[in-house]
């Protein structure tokens, strides 16, 4: 009898009800033919009184082909259950018919072996016990079968072959590479079929774990060279990949660059990966080796970044400070340029800051301390580093500088500490970081108390630092002294409005220091004195009657009344008998008399103004407010604010728009710094106002104002939305995008910005700028992702995002409609399943684009949607099968049927859908028609609406 072997069987279901029923009817008839087969055999080897192995291996043979048809109709039912209900199915039962019939073959296999040892075939019924185990999921069992297998088959035999590189394969899955490598290097000597090079590929890698690097280079070249050949199957890709590692271990990188060079490969690409792994690995020598290559074969800003990344990593592991500082500084650029990934920055980062402490930490070290050029260049390294950082991160920048200056100050490299504490301080002015200016000040004067410079140089240097110490701290007794020390530089330099400034600041802050005060109060009358400068002695003798300084409290009071009595008493009275003119001529007379106490002046500036006010006076009483304001505390203003934004309201009802600008800003301005109630309404008067007169740039840098005045945000954000709205109007398209640019940086949760993006996205279509018009597009996308987690998003916006989902839908209802059914039977039910995976994706689209709440997109997208499911079912019940039986056409059109129906009632579902929309939120979209009536109109209809205003003649038509 001749030898059967074991055949595989797989089918293809199809969606179509009339190809459904064929295959059932095929199955049906398979297992019918197998069933009469088995009988037969059954029978015969009855005959034989079941002693011919042949027959019984046919049988198990049989048993093996019912179970793969079995488990196919098992699958099928399996599939056919609910995804959410399938959990609780029992697979072991839903499948026990055809596991029966593989328990059956497997111990037919297993009584063939026990009753006929010396059957001719035995090997042959071990690789199928053996196959059978591993279906069962017995792997342990398998390994033995292919054993017995590989046992009793022919020393060159196709089934010891196979045995051999199934054994091989459970071994390699097992990472038992040793045990596999005599059983891939006996079967691949033996055969060289198409698979030799998959199989070979395993071996490579065996030869690979087990540290046979040799062996597994000079395998995987040879797989390299056959899978260019038809004839292998193509392993290339995997060689490409994996050699690299290979060379790599082997510590053969050279030959590795020669061998991908050879193939004309990017060696970069390799060479970084390679590294990466030997650093994970922590083979440094290796790696080194790798990115010093790699380094020379670079080519790519990306490959270039990529290597100088890695060295930064391998000589911070060995302190090799100059090689690291040279990758660091070959990366900055790059850096700048954002050109490095998140993980390459993250790296970048921690080496330098990393680098920089370190050498910092060996400076401070005793070791370091007794070496002068090792200290001092440790440290001067550390300062690289340190100032290489703060511009890497300009956020630590002040922090980086001052430890820059520290790390020389401990380095007794005085001169060049103290000019980085100058630079620390400088940066944190700027922050407006108090601690670290105090910190940078304080080193300073310890560089030059040090001796870092001498002369009218330090004494220069002297007074910067005095007074940056006194702008931070004017009250201590630290202070008091830094003070005597400044009024004796500027004395000793004759510099005479220094050192009086010097004593009024000292007064201010000191008031109580009588003594101290009347000292430098000597110095300033004896300047005068030796100049025979008599107007400036009786000057600051009625500056100390105005208690400027500290004087007799009783001799300083009758000085002050006494003045102010002169300077103001006609002025007082003429006002209290009304006589206007009078009042106003002496009030301007002390105002402007430069002997009059500071209380005279605002008084009399105050009076001023209200009488301008009176007198209608316009610019007069604009000028003389503006003048009282300069004269007044911001706690004086506060007292008579409502006066001074009476004459600004004044101001604007006598359309000086520009002067009630100006005084509304002036008052804003004197209350910066308050928490004044009226501020936030003063700063929206005076943003509206200048853009009520075309006065846009000025607008907006007012606005900076109100930031830096702590203007609720709120408002500052609507003062800059109504100025981009001025310069739309004013078609300043530059402007408008700066700004608008600006905003969506700061604003990213703003929904109001979109309508604006949009604008800039369409201005820049019509001006064919597509790489601008994709980042204004990608732009107002991003905000609405951003706005939609927090904030209300207005229609308009909704519909401009509505609008560039619809084209998409379009396209895909479209690419739905363009393709056509046609026959054979199996090319029908290819195209009927594509388009419902079509139908599938538009449904999905039409859903996303509902969901976002634009009306008009909403509908429409409800339209395409119907148009789709229409279009398919008509198509699908139009078809007639060309050529084909007036039988088969009814059957065809009857089954067909089945997917009409669902399709138009789902078209008549996503109707109703829509309906329900347009009504219950009033949509007016020109498509809304497609859903308001039964049947579509033969007439077309369209509801629209005017966003604009719409102007009407006195008889109120339009």
């Amino acid at each position: 009898m001749r030898k059967i072997t074991v055949g595989i069987f797989s089918f293809l279901f199809l969606l179509s009800s009339s190809w459904g029923a064929s295959v059932k009817d095929r199955r049906n008839d398979l297992l019918k033919v197998l069933n009469e087969e088995q009988q037969e055999i059954q029978r015969l080897s009855r005959q034989f009184q079941n002693r011919n192995p042949e027959l019984l291996l046919r049988i198990a043979q049989i048993h093996m082909d019912k179970a793969r048809i079995l488990r196919e109709i098992e699958t099928e039912k399996y599939l056919e259950i609910d995804a959410a209900k399938r959990g609780g199915i029992n697979k072991q039962k839903l499948y026990a018919q055809s596991h029966g019939h593989v328990l059956q073959a497997q111990k037919l296999c297993k009584q063939i072996v026990s009753r006929f040892p010396q059957f001719k075939d035995k090997a042959d019924v071990y690789f199928i016990m053996a196959y059978n185990a591993t279906e069962l999921g017995n792997v342990k069992q398998a390994r033995t079968y292919y054993n017995q297998a590989s046992r009793y088959s022919k020393k060159v035999s196709e089934t010891k072959i196979k045995a051999n590189l199934a054994l091989a394969n459970l071994h390699y899955n097992d990472a038992r590479y040793a045990a596999a490598i005599p059983l891939y290097e006996e079967s691949l000597r033996a055969k060289k079929d198409q698979w030799w090079t998959k199989d070979a590929f395993n071996l490579a890698w065996c030869y690979f774990r087990t540290k046979r690097y040799d062996n597994a280079i000079r395998q995987m070249e040879s797989i390299y060279k056959l899978s260019k050949s038809n004839k292998f199957i193509d392993m290339s890709q995997g060689v490409v990949r994996d050699l690299a590692l290979f060379f790599a271990e082997a510590g053969k990188i050279k030959d590795g660059v020669r061998f991908y060079e050879s193939i004309g490969e990017n060696i970069a690409k390799h060479l970084i990966l390679m590294s990466k792994r030997m650093i994970a690995e922590g083979k440094y020598t290796k790696a080194q080796t790798a990115v010093e290559e790699g380094l020379r074969a670079a080519k790519t800003t990306e490959e270039k970044v990529a290597f100088h990344t890695l060295s930064l990593e391998l000589y911070g592991k060995y302190m090799k400070v100059g090689s690291h500082y040279k990758s660091a500084k070959v990366l900055f650029p790059y850096y700048k340029q954002n050109k490095l990934d998140d993980d390459q920055l993250t790296r970048y980062r921690y080496e330098v800051q990393r680098m920089g402490a370190l050498l910092q930490k060996d400076v401070l070290k005793k070791s370091t301390q007794q070496v002068k050029k090792t200290r001092e260049y440790k440290a001067q390294m550390a300062g690289e580093y340190f100032e290489l950082m703060s511009q890497i991160d300009p956020k630590q920048s002040v922090k980086m500088m001052y430890l820059k200056g520290e790390t020389l100050y401990y380095a007794r490299m005085y001169r060049s500490a103290l000019d980085a504490y100058d630079k620390s301080y400088i940066l944190a002015q700027k922050e407006g970081d108090k601690k670290f200016q105090m910190d940078s000040v304080k080193g300073e004067m310890a560089c030059l108390v040090k001796n870092a410079l001498s002369g009218k140089e330090k004494d220069d240097y002297y007074l910067k630092s005095y007074e940056r110490y006194l702008s931070l701290d004017n009250r201590s007794d630290k202070a008091n002294q830094i003070y005597q020390n400044l009024f004796k530089i500027h004395e000793d330099r004759g510099d005479i409005a220094k050192y009086t400034d010097i004593l009024e600041r000292y007064h201010k802050d000191f008031p109580q220091e009588s003594k101290k005060q009347e000292i430098m109060l000597a110095s300033v009358m004896e300047y005068y004195n030796k100049r025979n400068d008599h107007a400036a002695i009786r000057n600051w003798i009625q500056r100390i009657n105005r208690k400027e300084f500290t004087v007799s409290a009783k001799y300083a009071a009758k000085l002050k009344q006494l003045l102010t009595s002169m300077q103001m008493g006609e002025a007082q009275l003429a006002q209290t008998r009304g006589e206007k003119a009078k009042a106003l001529q002496g009030f301007v007379k002390a105002a402007n008399d430069p002997e009059s106490t500071a209380k005279a002046r605002k008084t009399s500036t105050h009076n001023v103004a209200i009488l301008y006010y009176e007198l209608g006076a316009v610019q007069e009483m604009y000028d003389w407010t503006q003048k009282s304001i300069a004269l007044l505390s911001t706690g004086e203003l506060l007292a008579f604010e409502d006066t001074y934004l009476l004459i600004s309201a004044e101001l604007f009802n006598r359309d000086r728009y520009d002067l009630s600008i100006q005084l509304s800003e002036t008052i804003f301005n004197q209350l910066c710094a308050t928490s004044h109630k009226r501020k936030d309404q003063i700063f929206k008067n005076v943003v509206y106002m200048k853009l009520a007169q075309g006065q846009t740039d000025q607008a907006l840098s007012f606005i900076d104002t109100g930031v830096r005045c702590k203007v609720p945000a709120d408002s500052i954000l609507d003062g800059k939305l109504e100025t981009l709205e001025a310069y739309k109007e004013q078609k300043n398209m530059n402007a408008f995008e700066k700004l608008l640019r600006h905003l969506q940086y700061a604003y990213q949760k703003e929904p109001r910005l979109i309508e604006h993006q949009h604008l800039l996205y369409q201005e820049m279509l019509k001006n064919s700028d597509q790489r601008s018009a994709a980042f204004w597009r990608a732009s107002l996308e991003k905000q609405y992702q951003n706005a939609r987690r927090s904030k209300t998003i207005p229609l308009e916006a909704l519909e401009i995002i509505a609008s560039f989902e619809i084209p998409k839908l379009e396209l895909q209802v479209s690419a739905l409609k363009s393709s056509k059914l046609s026959f054979p039977e199996n090319i029908y039910n290819a195209g009927l399943q594509k388009k419902f995976q079509q139908l599938d994706g538009i449904t999905n689209a039409a859903v996303r684009i509902a969901q976002l709440g634009s009306g008009d997109g909403t509908i429409y997208a409800y339209t395409l949607l119907l148009d789709a499911y229409e279009s398919l079912a008509n198509e699908v019940k139009d078809f007639t099968p060309p050529q084909k039986s007036k039988e088969y056409v009814v059957s065809f059109k009857k089954n067909m049927d089945q997917v009409v129906r669902p399709l138009l009632a789902k078209a008549a579902e996503f109707k109703a859908i829509a309906k329900k929309e347009v009504i219950r939120n009033q949509i007016l979209s020109h498509h809304s028609v497609n859903f308001l009536g039964n049947e579509r109109s033969p007439v077309p209809v369209q509801y629209s609406y005017y966003k604009q205003g719409i102007y009407m003649d006195r008889g109120g038509q339009r």
